[in-house]
C-alpha cells in the first residue's frame, strides 16, 4: 500500500466511520453503510457547511459507533480553504455570519461546542427548543442564498 494514500488507509481500516485527519472535521472520511443506517442523513440545518462534521460525529460517538483514524505520515493537509480566500470582503462577511450561524445552533442543539458537548441528547431531550433554532437557522440561510454573491464592495 502507497504510505500516502489516504484512500487505501481508510479502506483498509475496519471501523464504520473512518476520518483522515484524526479529528471531528470531514475533510475526508468514510462512512460506512452500516453507520448511515444507525446515525441517517446529515442535519441540513447545518447549511451550505460547518458544523455538519461535528454534529456527524457527535452523534456516531454517542451511538457507539465505532470511530478510527487509520495512521498517519502526516502527509495528509487540507491547506487553507482556496474558496474562502476568493470571496470578497462582502462575501467572506455573508460566509462568516453563516459560520456563526451554524455554530449557534451546534451550540444550542448539544450544550457546548465540539469537545465541550455537555448534552446527550439533542436540544438536552427538550424538543421545544428546535423550533427557536430552526428559526435562526432559517434567517441564516435566506440571508446566505439571497446574498450578491461575487459583486465587488
Amino acid at each position: 500500500m502507497n504510505r500516502h494514500n489516504t484512500l487505501e488507509r481508510m479502506l483498509a481500516c475496519p471501523a464504520s466511520y473512518v476520518v483522515a485527519d484524526g479529528s471531528r472535521a470531514m475533510m475526508a472520511f468514510l462512512i460506512r453503510h452500516d453507520a448511515w443506517r444507525a446515525l441517517g442523513p446529515f442535519d441540513e440545518v447545518f447549511w451550505p457547511i460547518y458544523h455538519e462534521d461535528n454534529d456527524y460525529f457527535r452523534r456516531a460517538e454517542l451511538a457507539g459507533i465505532s470511530i478510527d483514524c487509520p495512521a498517519s505520515d502526516g502527509f495528509f493537509d487540507s491547506g487553507p480553504s482556496a474558496s474562502k480566500a476568493a470571496l470578497t470582503d462582502s462575501d467572506r462577511d455573508e460566509w462568516d455570519r453563516q459560520f456563526d450561524a451554524c455554530r449557534s445552533y451546534y451550540l444550542q442543539k448539544w450544550g457546548g461546542l465540539p469537545y465541550q458537548e455537555t448534552y446527550r441528547l439533542p436540544f438536552d431531550g427538550d424538543e421545544s427548543q428546535r423550533a427557536p433554532a430552526l428559526a435562526g437557522a432559517d434567517a441564516a440561510i435566506a440571508s446566505f442564498v439571497g446574498h450578491n454573491w461575487g459583486t465587488r464592495s
